[in-house]
C-alpha cells in the first residue's frame, strides 16, 4: 500500500512529491521494484528513497529551467536496479547529488560518466558563494560524495572515471582549505580591530603596535594549526611572520596589500606542487 501512495504521490508531479517530503522528512519512500523508465524526474527529492529493483532506464533526473537536478543523497540501490542510459544531468542546470547513495553493487559500466562534469554536491557548494560557512559543510560533503563514488566506479573497473572523481574530490578539498583560510583571516582582522580599538585607549601608540602584532600572530597561528598537516610548518611560519609585519604597520598601504596577496599566492602554490607529489606518488605505485 505504501508503494502504491508513493508512486501515486510521484505521478501527480515533482512540486507535488517535493511539498509531501517537506512535511513527511522522516519517511523513506518505498519505489523498489517500479517501472520507472523513461520517467521525467528533474528537481525530484529522491534522498533516502528506496529504489532497490526500480528500472530506471533512460529516466531523466538532471535538471532543466528552473529546476534543478534530482536529489539522490542516501538513496538505496541494489544490483536489480537498472540504471541503462539514465540521465544524470547537465552542465546548466547541474547534475545528481550521490552523498551517502547505497549504491548496492548496482551497475554503474551502462553510464555515460564522461558527461558528469561535477557532481551535484559539488555544484551546490560552488553556488552558495555569498554563504561562506555554509559552503564549508557543502564542500566537505562534496568531498565525501565524489571519494565515495570514486571508490564504487574503481571497484566495478572504471578506473579513468574513478580516478576523475578521485581528482574532483581533492579539488573540493583545496577548495575547502582555502575557504578555511579566508574565514581565518577574517576572524582575525575582526579580533584585531577589537584589540586595537581597546589596547589604544590604555596604553602608548609603539605599545599598542607591539600587543597588536603579538595578538595577531597568536591569533593566526592558532587560526591556521589545521594547515600545517597540508602545507607544512615551514610555510606556516613564513605567513605568520608575514601577518606580523603586517600587522605592525611597517610598510605602507600598497606595499601591506602586495604582500598580503603574495602570501595567498605561495599558499596556494603550495598546494598545487603538494597535490602535483601526491599524484606523482600514485602514478607510481599503479
Amino acid at each position: 500500500m505504501a508503494k502504491q501512495y508513493h508512486l501515486d504521490l510521484l505521478n501527480q508531479g515533482v512540486e507535488v512529491w517535493n511539498r509531501w517530503r517537506e512535511d513527511n522528512p522522516l519517511i523513506q519512500p518505498d519505489l523498489s521494484g517500479l517501472n520507472l523508465s523513461g520517467v521525467h524526474l528533474e528537481g525530484a527529492n529522491l534522498s533516502k528513497t528506496h529504489l532497490e529493483g526500480t528500472n530506471l532506464c533512460k529516466a531523466y533526473l538532471g535538471g532543466k529551467e528552473t529546476l534543478p537536478a534530482a536529489n539522490l543523497q542516501g538513496a538505496f540501490f541494489n544490483k536489480l536496479t537498472n540504471l541503462s542510459d539514465i540521465n544524470l544531468g547537465n552542465k546548466e542546470s547541474g547534475f545528481i547529488s550521490v552523498a551517502d547513495v547505497e549504491w548496492g553493487e548496482v551497475s554503474l559500466t551502462s553510464i555515460d560518466w564522461k558527461r558528469v562534469n561535477i557532481i551535484g554536491d559539488e555544484y551546490e557548494a560552488d553556488r552558495r558563494k555569498q554563504f561562506k560557512r555554509k559552503q564549508l559543510d557543502l564542500y566537505h560533503l562534496a568531498s565525501q560524495s565524489n571519494r565515495q563514488l570514486a571508490l564504487t566506479l574503481q571497484a566495478q573497473g572504471l578506473f579513468n572515471d574513478g580516478a576523475r572523481f578521485a581528482y574532483n574530490a581533492h579539488r573540493c578539498e583545496q577548495k575547502l582549505f582555502m575557504l578555511q583560510v579566508f574565514l581565518s583571516l577574517i576572524q582575525l582582522l575582526n579580533k584585531s580591530w577589537l584589540v586595537h580599538v581597546a589596547v589604544k585607549k590604555h596604553y602608548s601608540r609603539s605599545m599598542h603596535r607591539v600587543l597588536g602584532g603579538v595578538f595577531s600572530v597568536v591569533t593566526f597561528a592558532e587560526s591556521g594549526l589545521f594547515a600545517v598537516q597540508h602545507i607544512g610548518l615551514p610555510l606556516i611560519i613564513f605567513i605568520v611572520t608575514l601577518t606580523y609585519l603586517i600587522y605592525l604597520s611597517i610598510f605602507k598601504p600598497l606595499l601591506r596589500l602586495t604582500l598580503f596577496i603574495l602570501s595567498i599566492l605561495v599558499l596556494r602554490s603550495s598546494m598545487v606542487i603538494k597535490y602535483r607529489e601526491e599524484n606523482e606518488t600514485t602514478e607510481g605505485a599503479q
